[in-house]
């Protein structure tokens, strides 16, 4: 068994901090541009947190490159933080294999 180091434990507290509220930034930017209905402010909230919790071990140009893609490959389709990590983890498995290494796993399963 191999010991998995996930991207935020090797992130600062204050850093980590910093990466989460980019990944809100992105989350907004990206839910932008689709229709969305009014929310109060704690769904708001509730919704990038789900947004900062599943990416935080992504990192940003891994969350960039995959928001980039989803939006050529689905114009229509108004995204969600799991269609976003599956793409990431997707593309690390493509790399894993083309270059028969890694250096960030997916983060575990939690179900």
């Amino acid at each position: 068994m191999t010991n998995m180091i996930l991207y935020k434990d090797t992130l600062s507290d204050d850093d980590l901090t910093k990466h989460r509220a980019w990944i809100a930034v992105k989350a907004q930017a990206l839910m932008g541009r689709y229709f969305q209905l009014p929310q109060d402010d704690l769904v708001k909230r509730d919704i990038l947190m789900g947004w900062m919790d599943a990416l935080q071990n992504c990192r940003q140009e891994e969350i960039a490159d995959a928001c980039k893609l989803f939006l050529r490959q689905f114009p229509r389709t108004r995204p969600h933080e799991g269609l976003i990590y599956n793409i990431i983890v997707a593309e690390r498995r493509r790399t894993a294999v083309k270059t028969k290494s890694f250096k960030f796993m997916p983060e575990p399963d939690r179900n």
